[in-house]
């Protein structure tokens, strides 16, 4: 059985940043920072994608701070750096959903 699901909640650590491929389909991409309850000291960040609806309305209710809910599925990245020719990977979140649990909109 193959099973690939996340949910997190968590504050963005930037502003949404909108943008449209070639067949103008809407992709948003931002960052996220999930505090742990137990360590203070410990933060994880992740790299977020979503797209579509989702990805519109991130764009449009939430900005760096905001406070969101997200479920969706990681998503591994691997390239070759440029510079040093290196072998890298990065583990990445898309996400299916996104709820936004501020109580006003973002400005």
């Amino acid at each position: 059985m193959k099973f690939n699901k996340v949910m997190l909640g968590g504050n963005l650590t930037r502003d949404p940043e909108l943008r449209h491929t070639t067949e103008n389909k809407p992709v948003v991409e931002f960052g996220l920072a999930i505090n742990n309850p137990f360590n203070e000291e410990e933060v994880l960040f992740l790299d977020i994608t979503a797209w579509g609806k989702a990805a519109e309305n991130t764009a449009k209710f939430t900005k760096k701070g905001s406070s969101v809910f997200i479920e969706g599925r990681l998503k591994p990245n691997n390239w070759e750096d440029k510079e040093t020719g290196q072998k890298r990977s990065k583990i990445t979140v898309t996400a299916e959903t996104v709820q936004f649990l501020d109580k006003k909109p973002a400005e």
